[in-house]
């Protein structure tokens, strides 16, 4: 019984940590732009600049906006920029639909349209 008890706690304790952090971390370190409400998830969008074309920076794999923080800046001093960070990814909450691309896709046209980019 101490065998199936033991690891179950382990598993507990480990997923409270997890979320005691995660929940820290939101309040020091507040979404840098805003954030969307799109069917249902809520997608961090941080914009820069003015001018046209827009630049969308997408990040790679399972990085988040916070991969352009160098970049951005540069790119705004002469036309509008927008980092964003996919749905269960940085600031932004997680949703229901699965991560396949053309949901991607349409996750971040529906992000754009809602920031008027």
């Amino acid at each position: 019984m101490i065998f199936i008890l033991a690891p179950l706690a382990i598993l507990a304790a480990g997923l409270l940590y997890q979320s005691v952090g995660v929940a820290r971390d939101r309040r020091r370190f507040p979404a840098p732009g805003r954030l969307l409400e799109l069917g249902g998830a809520k997608l961090h969008i941080y914009e820069q600049g003015q001018g046209s074309p827009v630049v969308v920076l997408e990040s790679g794999i399972g990085a988040s906006s916070l991969s352009w923080a160098n970049v951005q800046p540069q790119i705004a001093a002469f036309t509008r920029v927008i980092s964003y960070d996919r749905a269960g990814l940085g600031w932004s909450s997680r949703t229901r639909k699965p991560r396949s691309v053309p949901v991607m896709v349409d996750e971040l046209r529906s992000l754009l349209t809602a920031a008027n980019a």
